[in-house]
């Protein structure tokens, strides 16, 4: 039996990267009191890994909202997988040619992953492992950090009440059903570099 509420439990989970960042930084300091030079070095170093390793955890908790999104992101060998109740697919980062979000109605966030085989992978931003794609967007050439954190975050009053509102069914010629959120409109977020982007 656990005494610990589900929400908190699921609020430190998500959280775990950064706390563990916080407790290396609090031992390295800890270290550097004890004074000598040696300590005093390594309690240095350990404190500005924590401090790269905690950066990097905050900015991957805020770049993908806590929610209940429909479907599973998996990202593993350069490749990133969705697994929907209705759709999916998978795309390797090599193929990817151009990134775009869009906000649905509620406020919720989309990810549109074109690429050169096909139809865009529809991933809305708060399905479960939609963390990963932080790592897997970062390591693109040409990723602007700045803009790919303001797209992740939900838009002001954003709701997840409902995960499969606003999904909207279509079948591409490749015969996968998909869905896509209302409304279609998407910002770019990334484009590979030498590549143009098309206005619709």
């Amino acid at each position: 039996m656990s005494f610990v509420r589900p929400e908190l439990r699921a609020t430190l989970w998500r959280w775990r990267e950064a706390i563990f960042s916080a407790a290396l930084g609090a031992g390295a300091l800890w270290l550097m009191t004890l004074g000598g030079l040696l300590l005093l070095v390594i309690g240095a170093l350990g404190l500005a890994v924590a401090a790269g390793l905690g950066v990097q955890a905050v900015r991957r908790v805020l770049f993908s909202p806590a929610g209940e999104g429909p479907g599973i992101v998996q990202v593993d060998e350069a490749r990133i997988r969705y697994f929907g109740p209705f759709y999916g697919g998978a795309v390797s980062l090599d193929q990817l040619v151009r990134i775009e979000n869009s906000k649905t109605a509620d406020g919720r966030g989309v990810w549109h992953l074109h690429h050169s085989e096909g139809e865009p992978l529809v991933i809305p931003a708060d399905a479960a492992g939609a963390e990963q794609l932080f790592d897997a967007f970062c390591a693109l050439p040409g990723m602007d950090m700045g803009r790919l954190m303001r797209a992740g975050r939900p838009a002001a009053g954003a709701s997840s009440t409902d995960p499969g509102e606003g999904l909207v069914p279509r079948r591409p010629g490749n015969g996968i059903l998909t869905r896509s959120r209302r409304p279609v409109a998407a910002e770019p977020v990334w484009v590979r570099p030498g590549m143009k982007v098309l206005t619709r």
